[in-house]
Order: structure tokens, then sequence, then C-alpha cells
């Protein structure tokens, strides 16, 4: 009897060792290639992430520019997907995605929803709140950057003059339109995550301005935004233009009355 079963186990065990194993290569190769691309196209890194505190819980983002953003917190990875809001840059996983996660990027400040955590207020790192020229780069959003008419808060640091607001428009073709405060003008702009390229070849209406500091206004405005080479989103839902000089525009939408 006792011979038996030890023949028997040595056949269980000689079985068992011509079974196939598993080819690592081959799980690999079952994973969709375009979410590999997608994975590693948005993985954050030292170059591309924006790192939150959010109390103890450290949050890594990684944004395209468009649409969607890799939210990662310690070994778990969430692929998120914008939503509209009223400010900023939202994030959510899909809808029917299990565990939901979000993330509410508001410049200098997030919010985040992380399973096993729950809601978490966030300040990205080395920001200092309420103190917009410190924020780390986060990409304006196209999807919400398009097809709004913002208006010009401010040129540098002066607000603009007259009783009509200068206007700036990018919509969804790569045009970019506005008012320049005597004429409307109309050019093509590039947005690839926070670089902004405006090309110098815009058209403008021939219309006289009322007065010189209008004129000058105007010339003024137009050089300067054609100069621009960067697009960020604000905590408060506005928009900073920058040029390699230091200067700014701020665009808004105001409130409705």
């Amino acid at each position: 009897m006792m011979r038996t079963m030890i023949l028997m186990g040595v056949a269980t065990l000689a079985l068992a060792g011509c079974l196939p194993k598993k080819d690592k290569a081959a799980e690999n190769a079952a994973t969709p290639e375009s979410t590999q691309t997608e994975t590693q196209a948005l993985a954050p890194s030292a170059q591309n992430a924006v790192t939150f505190h959010c109390g103890s819980v450290v949050v890594r983002a990684a944004f395209d520019g468009q649409d969607k953003a890799v939210m990662m917190v310690g070994d778990q990875t969430y692929h998120l997907q914008s939503v509209v809001s009223a400010s900023g840059a939202k994030y959510e996983t899909a809808a029917g995605t299990a565990p939901a996660a979000m993330l509410w990027n508001k410049g200098d400040a997030a919010m985040a929803n992380i399973p096993g955590h729950g809601e978490l207020n966030c300040q990205a790192q080395g920001a200092k709140m309420g103190t917009p020229a410190s924020m780390n780069p986060v990409p304006a959003q196209a999807s919400l950057v398009q097809n709004t008419e913002w208006q010009v808060k401010m040129i540098n640091d002066a607000a603009p003059v007259g009783d009509r607001p200068l206007t700036v428009r990018f919509d969804d073709q790569g045009r970019i339109s506005g008012f320049s405060g005597c004429n409307r003008f109309t050019g093509a702009y590039d947005l690839n995550g926070d670089t902004l390229a405006i090309k110098a070849d815009m058209a403008m209406t021939r219309m006289a301005c009322l007065s010189d500091d209008a004129a000058q206004q105007e010339t003024a405005f137009t050089q300067v935004l054609a100069s621009m080479t960067q697009l960020q989103a604000q905590a408060d839902g506005s928009l900073i233009m920058r040029n390699a000089q230091g200067q700014q525009i701020v665009l808004h939408v105001p409130p409705m009355q």
C-alpha cells in the first residue's frame, strides 16, 4: 500500500513538471496595444508629472493637454478622462469603471477622490496657495479652452481700458479670433499640452480707433498676443498666457449677471 502511494506521488510530481508554464511575454501581449501605448505616453515621470500632496497621500498626475490624464497613488494607476466643470480641469474614471477615481485640478490646488482614501484636498508640490506665479505648470485642457469667448482681464499688470472688453476665442479647428479694442482679428494657433503657438500673420479689420489710448492698447495687445508661447490653467478657472520674456495675458469668463 505504502509503495503504491509513493509511486502515485512521484507520478503526480512528474506530470506537474510537464505542465506548460505561463509565458510572461504572452501575458503582456494580451494587453491591448493601444492601452500600453497610452499608458507609456502619459506615465507620470520626473519631466511631465505634477505632484500633489493630499494630506499624507502623494498623488502624481500626467496630462496630455487634451482630454486624458493618468493619476498614480502608490502602486495604483487610474486612467481618467475629462468631464465638464465650472472651473479648472476635472478628470474622472469612465462611467461604470470600478473603483471610481477623480482629480479636479485648479492650478495650485486640487481635489482628489481616491479609492480607499475618499475625497481629499490637495496642494501642488512647491506651490504657495493663492500665489499664481508660483503654481506648477498645469496644461490648460484644450477641450475646456476651446469654443469659449474669453475676456482679457489683465495685460501684464494692467487692466484693459475701454467700454468694450477685449476678447480671445480658440475654436476646435485651430483658429483664434477676438476683439482687440478697435478691430476684430483672426488667425491660427497650435496648442500642445501647455505649449502655445500663435501664427504671426493674423488678419484684422481696419476700423479707426476713437482715441490714441485705444490705438496704443490695441497695438500692444496684438503684439503681445502673437508672442505667447505657454497657456496654463489657474485655480479660479482663468487662463494665463505667457511668452519667453515673461509677459502675460490673463483671460477669464466673467460671472453671469
